[in-house]
């Protein structure tokens, strides 16, 4: 087998040893390289990057993407900008969007936006927005945020986040949601935990907040308020 290039102006494909890289391909563009990458290919742009083991992988357009890992495989990006997938990890998607990242995932997908990062996890998913983070730990998954700016998820599992900015939901977290609004937290640990509108906070298993400054710190609670101060549950 051997590398084939299309077209364009200072495209390579090759290995450490100076060789084509098996079964690989560059189409078109310019300045775009697949190195040590096996049946990878870049279809179209500028200065785009497969490298170190990034095999059975595509980037189809845009300009400074790039696939580089080891032992990274079946992953993709359709084009945008800056856009990365890295490090351990396979069947990982980057559609489009500008200096979005994922690391050490496997079947994550950012769609769109940008500044976003995918940390390790499996099933992972950015859809738009701005600076939003999921941070798994390994063995966490089916983690989500929709839009919105700043947001992080770090739970472990089944959580998401839709729309809003500066929301959070806490590491070992399951089950969590938040739906917009701002400054909302579901913390470390807890299970079941639902908030709506700003500020809030949900620190124990199965409860809801709602409203402004509101805090569900008991099992099976739900809190509401209005208010401009602080109001926190009461055991039942």
């Amino acid at each position: 087998p051997h590398g084939f290039i299309g077209g364009g102006t200072g495209n390579q494909v090759f290995t450490n040893t100076g060789f084509f890289t098996p079964s690989s391909a560059i189409l078109a563009g310019d300045d775009n390289v697949v190195s040590n990458a096996g049946q990878a290919a870049i279809v179209a742009g500028q200065r785009n990057r497969l490298a170190s083991g990034a095999s059975d992988s595509a980037i189809l357009s845009g300009n400074n993407n790039r696939i580089e890992g080891l032992s990274i495989a079946n992953n993709w990006i359709g084009g945008g900008r800056l856009n990365s997938i890295l490090g351990l990890g396979s069947f990982n998607a980057i559609a489009s969007g500008d200096s979005n990242t994922i690391v050490d995932a496997v079947n994550a997908f950012i769609a769109g936006g940008r500044n976003h990062t995918i940390l390790d996890g499996a099933f992972s998913v950015i859809i738009g927005g701005d600076r939003n983070s999921i941070s798994n730990a390994p063995g966490d998954f089916n983690n989500a945020i929709v839009g919105g700016s700043d947001n992080v998820v770090a739970a472990e599992v089944d959580s998401a986040i839709v729309g809003g900015g500066s929301n959070f939901i806490g590491t070992g977290a399951k089950q969590g949601f938040i739906g917009g609004g701002s400054g909302n937290r579901i913390e470390t640990s807890v299970a079941g935990g639902v908030a709506f509108g700003g500020a809030n906070r949900v620190g124990a298993n199965h409860s809801m907040v709602a409203g402004n400054f509101a805090r569900a710190m008991h099992i099976n609670t739900f809190v509401w308020n209005g208010g401009t101060a602080v109001f926190t549950s009461t055991a039942p």
